[in-house]
């Protein structure tokens, strides 16, 4: 518990990164695999509440996903209890660790890029601000920016929540130091 707490307190008033974790499936939630994402923010509890978010974002995209794969099917039932039970069962299991990165503090030329080619065929979106900033922004931008192209081309529902899926876990936010 002391560890904890001064771990805590090392991370205080300084740029920071968490990784929230969240492996499955439970009793409460069917949805298997390990789930992955990373939040950033100025200081360790907005880092820790944008990764949980994140989380919870991707965990909702996939029961989403599961359940309209399973439409129709006896597998069905279960994922539509999914639904309702993952979102909770997530906030009360997931994993966050976190750690100070004091170079997120400084203000850097950012690109945000999707790999998943089949998902995003624009331009990087670029950003200039702290690079913890940047990093949360152009995931959203980037991840809004897919979703209206695919919406745009007339993508199915499916295809829209597997692009999503991807770009929640892979979008990439690369920095360089202007100075």
């Amino acid at each position: 518990m002391l560890t904890l707490l001064l771990a805590t307190a090392a991370l205080a008033g300084q740029p920071t990164r968490c990784e929230a974790v969240y492996a499955g499936p439970t009793r409460e939630c069917a949805l298997g695999g390990q789930w992955t994402v990373t939040g950033t923010g100025k200081a360790e509890a907005p880092a820790r509440k944008a990764a949980l978010q994140r989380l919870e974002d991707l965990i909702d995209r996939a029961v989403e996903s599961q359940t309209l794969r399973t439409a129709g099917t006896l597998a069905s039932a279960t994922a539509a209890g999914d639904v309702v039970s993952c979102g909770a069962e997530v906030a009360k299991r997931a994993r966050v660790y976190c750690y100070a990165e004091p170079a997120l503090a400084k203000k850097q030329l950012c690109f945000a890029d999707l790999a998943v080619s089949k998902c995003w065929r624009g331009l990087p979106i670029d950003l200039e601000a702290p690079a913890w900033r940047a990093m949360e922004e152009g995931r959203g931008q980037l991840c809004s920016a897919v979703d209206q192209a695919l919406s745009d081309d007339g993508a199915s529902p499916a295809e829209r929540l597997s692009c999503q899926l991807s770009c929640l876990q892979e979008a990439q936010v690369r920095c360089v130091d202007g100075s």
